[in-house]
């Protein structure tokens, strides 16, 4: 665990953003949205360290929601959040995408 990304040595920066690329990809693919937006985190308390969210954002969302107010889909009310075995669905479907020889 690393707590900035300037603590990475440079082959490790270069292997995360290869990771972070065909996530994004396979996000995109999967779920058919328009683009991935990376977003980096390494500063909660008691969770001290650089972690990442790969978040679709589909080419219908509002221009009002996009960017950083994509932030505001972290208070929504149950009916809007997608269903477990919906989610576990597409980390499946992105796993086995990542895993793909040629991708």
């Amino acid at each position: 665990h690393i707590e900035t990304l300037a603590d990475m040595k440079p082959e490790e920066a270069l292997s995360l953003g290869e990771l972070i690329r065909k996530t994004s990809k396979a996000i995109q693919t999967i779920t058919g949205a328009e683009k991935a937006y990376s977003i980096m985190f390494s500063d909660k308390p008691d969770f001290s360290h650089v972690h990442f969210h790969i978040v679709p954002r589909h080419k219908d969302l509002p221009l009002e929601q996009r960017g950083s107010n994509i932030f505001q889909f972290l208070n929504v009310t149950d009916n809007l959040i997608v269903p477990l075995e919906q989610r576990n669905q597409f980390a499946a479907q992105i796993r086995a995408f990542l895993l793909e020889p040629s991708f």
